[in-house]
């Protein structure tokens, strides 16, 4: 008889939780059946889900249960799902992971035994010999036949979790896949905890909380499966994702020029719905998208005749290019049936090439610009070369010169009346004169002129200079690393000179990497008696001890400098490098500018191997030419 009267029933407080996780469970279930379309995995879930339902379904009425005889009947309720439990789980595990083929047999025989526990709790006493009275309400008492239904439930869970736990090593690790299975294994390593009921079946008062393992366990799987879905790959369900991952458009035409298939792209490319594509004829449905109308018709018509693939590629009205190609269908007797087309839009392409050729030419036309301003500097420090040259000959020769013209005027006042020696002795002052003349003209270009100075930031004459020597950098293999200030004073600057200075200092530097290495240009403001910021105490009398000033430094990883030649690089036509490849004034007249601008310049070998090329400016100015803007850091 069916224990349907209420009088059978008391409110329990207990019944809620396992009343929630039913809810959920419920939920969870159904949800999955309808993500998954219905799909093999989605419906095995689903029974687990069930098996599970109607054991907290009927445990909730046995909770309510005011005598033991409607408690007895509940709990053999709840066993038409329990021993179905593990069954269900194991044959999701294995469908989920694709180990059906392996494991069909194995999965007979556990829904087979589930079966028969079953039947034999609903005919007999064997598992369930009664019911007792707990805190929280009856629970049912396990007799003989436990000792066999523990083993086969527990073996049972255990093997899907083994199953899982096998996947989940082998799966490749950032995959959906791998972390699908790892979702999956933790929420049935969960649910597994609900276990625990089984100790209150044998007299032992623990609280069975298996609901709560339940509702943790419809989190966790919820949050796998809805992340990582639980789909069952098939063609049906895989082909159309697979064909709207294809970036190219792809169209299938039959014999009677209709088309039969469009993925996404098709869309994409012909701005319209693919999906209305399908079933039209293939010259009505292309009308109107900018290509030429008959020459899919063409085509299809064409490769059916040659019995090959073609490929071609089309402009459109709308300024387009698309490249197309075709591959023929066929059925089982290999006749032809359809005609694929794949059409790949290369206009962006197209005009990608355009624009990387109009950018070479312009970085051609700007390379033959640093070539000439490349020359103009050689040509510039060529003639630097020379005025020092010819300053140093023209301070030897013009004292003697004094001389002799002294001497030559001294002896037209004493000889008189000899004309022939009064006309030699003018002829001699008259070519001296000239020699004066020509030695004050050289005197004259290799001294240095005004200033020409504006208020420019360091950084800004550094990146010049280095893209004047962009060429070289990139013909050497260079590794170039900037590390400029935030924010730098501007200084009264001759652009040209220090242009100049640094890409001596830049070409000395590339010339001691032949065979490629690191070029590290550094800017900062520091005070010259900071010993840490590597600039050292005061090093002429136009500084004064803690000024503040620009500093720039240029490292390299060559072989630096040997210890004995370090005093002698600034010295006029000395040179480490071989005949013929330096003159020794480049470091000369690099120094020479950088005190027409008050600062100094050392060279000094870094510990860790490499030259270190440290300039000095002070803020407040230089001792030619402007002063300098108020400082702006």
């Amino acid at each position: 008889m069916i224990p349907f009267h209420l009088t059978n029933y008391a409110f329990n407080p207990n019944v809620i939780p396992p009343l929630i996780a039913l809810v959920a469970l419920g939920a969870l279930g159904i949800g999955v059946v309808w993500r998954e379309r219905a799909s093999y995995p989605s419906r095995l879930f689903c029974l687990v889900t069930l098996t599970v339902s109607v054991w907290l379904f009927a445990f909730a009425w046995m909770y309510c249960a005011v005598d033991p005889a409607t408690a007895l009947w509940w709990a053999k309720c709840a066993y038409l799902g329990v021993p179905l439990i593990p069954a269900a789980m194991y044959h999701l595990t294995i469908v989920v992971l694709g180990r059906s083929a392996q494991h069909g047999k194995t999965l007979i025989a556990v829904w087979i035994v589930a079966a028969l526990f079953v039947v034999t709790i609903l005919d007999t006493d064997w598992l369930i010999v009664g019911v007792q009275r707990y805190w929280w309400g009856y629970y049912p008492r396990y007799g003989w036949l436990g000792v066999l239904y523990l083993p086969f439930f527990f073996v049972v869970i255990l093997a899907s979790f083994r199953h899982y736990l096998s996947a989940y090593r082998h799966a490749i690790p950032g995959t959906p896949a791998s972390h699908r299975i790892r979702g999956l294994l933790i929420a049935f390593s969960v649910v597994y905890l609900g276990s625990v009921d089984y100790v209150a079946k044998y007299g032992i008062g623990v609280y069975p909380f298996g609901y709560l393992a339940v509702l943790a366990f419809v989190i966790l799987a919820a949050r796998a499966i809805w992340r990582y879905r639980l789909i069952e790959i098939t063609p049906a369900v895989a082909a159309p994702q697979i064909l709207n991952t294809i970036a190219d458009a792809l169209l299938v035409i039959d014999r009677e020029s209709t088309i039969r298939l469009a993925n996404a792209a098709v869309g994409t490319l012909f701005r319209i719905d693919e999906r209305a594509l399908i079933g039209q004829p293939v010259a009505t449905a292309l009308r109107g998208t900018g290509m030429v109308e008959h020459l899919v018709e063409h085509l299809n018509e064409e490769a059916r005749a040659q019995d090959q693939e073609l490929s071609l590629t089309v402009g459109s009205d709308e300024g387009r290019v698309v490249s197309l190609s075709t591959s023929i269908l066929r059925d089982s007797a290999h006749q032809p049936i359809a005609t694929i087309y794949l059409l790949h839009d290369m206009t962006e392409r197209k005009r990608a090439e355009e624009a990387s050729r109009r950018a070479h030419v312009a970085l051609q036309h700007s390379h033959d610009e640093l070539r000439e301003a490349h020359l103009q500097l050689i040509q510039a420090a060529k003639m630097e070369s020379v005025g020092r040259l010819a300053a140093g000959v023209a301070h030897e020769v013009k004292n003697p010169l004094a001389i002799i013209l002294q001497g030559v005027d001294y002896l037209a006042k004493r000889l008189n009346g000899d004309e022939q020696t009064t006309l030699v002795l003018r002829y001699t002052g008259d070519a001296v004169r000239r020699a004066d003349a020509v030695i004050r003209g050289l005197l004259d270009f290799s001294t240095a002129r005004e200033l020409e100075q504006t208020s420019v930031s360091l950084d800004t004459v550094i990146e010049q200079a280095l893209l004047l020597l962009k060429h070289e950098l990139d013909r050497c293999h260079m590794t170039l690393v900037r590390l400029y200030a935030d924010s730098l004073p501007l200084l009264p600057l001759d652009r040209n000179k220090m242009e100049q200075v640094f890409v001596n200092v830049f070409m000395n530097a590339i010339q001691a990497m032949p065979q490629g290495g690191t070029l590290t240009v550094t800017t900062r403001v520091a005070r010259l008696d900071d010993m840490s910021q590597g600039v050292g105490r005061r090093k002429s009398d136009r500084f004064a001890v803690g000024e503040r000033v620009v500093v720039a430094e240029v490292d390299d990883t060559g072989p630096g400098i040997a210890q004995e030649m370090l005093d002698k690089l600034f010295d006029p036509f000395f040179t480490t490098k071989p005949t013929g490849q330096g003159t020794g004034l480049g470091l000369t007249v690099t120094k020479s500018i950088i005190e027409l601008h008050g600062g100094f310049i050392r060279i000094s070998n870094r510990p860790g191997g490499g030259a270190r090329v440290t300039i000095a400016l002070a803020i407040h100015g230089g001792t030619n030419g402007h002063q300098a803007n108020p400082d702006r850091g």
